[in-house]
């Protein structure tokens, strides 16, 4: 399966992290003691936060990957609403991990405007139905002043669902209508560009923005940008850009 754009952009990140590691493993008694310094990192653990929020990412585009090929109904022909539940729980789910791991980087990383990516990541409305349908459907909190009560209830339409959509009814009176497939664009939109920005950032203070791992990532950005990346016969990469 073709590699994502999440993929491409986590798994530099992970290769350059990979690569300084090795590098500097063997010259330090304590490799996470120096890496805190190095990185500014305000405890030693935060080492274990930055590959565990790596990990986290490239697991859970796993099922992301696997709702766009299989869409709520998976691989299986067979006909089954049970199926259709677990996949769409699994899926806002794992959208809600990458979120949580995105913003473990940025605090790490100490990326700017912190506060805003979170309020931004919350008002997507894919993490809207994630809080819905998957984590608060009995206790959703809302802000509503004239409501005749401080929680909304929802549940999932089973008939759309059988259809591979999905529609919430809001307190057995009024429904919302989700596009899942153009809410996680809009979710991937949005965190790729704050993982780049941390690649950026990150190959600025290891590599000065010089070498291989510059010179790669220069094509991730073409990629990124939306044109096409080439390797010749002899080695050398082209570049077909659209804009």
């Amino acid at each position: 399966m073709k590699a994502t754009m999440t993929e491409k952009i986590i798994n530099y990140l992970h290769g350059i992290l990979s690569h300084f590691a090795e590098m500097e493993n063997d010259k330090f008694d304590d490799f996470r003691t120096e890496i805190k310094e190095r990185f500014g990192f305000e405890k030693d653990f935060g080492w274990n936060i930055l590959l565990n929020s790596i990990f986290i990412i490239q697991d859970t585009e796993l099922a992301k990957e696997s709702f766009k090929e299989f869409d709520l109904q998976g691989p299986c022909r067979h006909i089954d609403i049970g199926e259709r539940y677990l996949r769409l729980y699994g899926l806002l789910n794992s959208i809600n991990l990458q979120r949580i791991a995105i913003i473990n980087l940025v605090e790490i990383f100490k990326i700017q405007n912190k506060k805003e990516i979170i309020e931004c990541f919350q008002k997507l409305k894919i993490i809207e139905l994630r809080h819905k349908a998957a984590a608060h459907s009995s206790d959703f909190k809302h802000t509503e002043d004239n409501a005749e009560n401080d929680y909304f209830v929802y549940e999932i339409s089973r008939y759309e669902l059988k259809q591979d959509k999905v529609r919430l009814c809001l307190n057995q009176k009024s429904f919302e209508f989700y596009d899942l497939k153009k809410e996680i664009e809009n979710f991937e939109s949005f965190s790729n560009n704050i993982l780049m920005e941390i690649n950026r950032k990150l190959i600025k203070k290891i590599f000065n923005n010089q070498g291989k791992y510059y010179d790669d990532f220069q094509l991730l950005e073409e990629e990124y940008k939306g044109n096409l990346v080439f390797k010749l016969p002899n080695g050398d990469n082209t570049i077909v850009r659209f804009k």
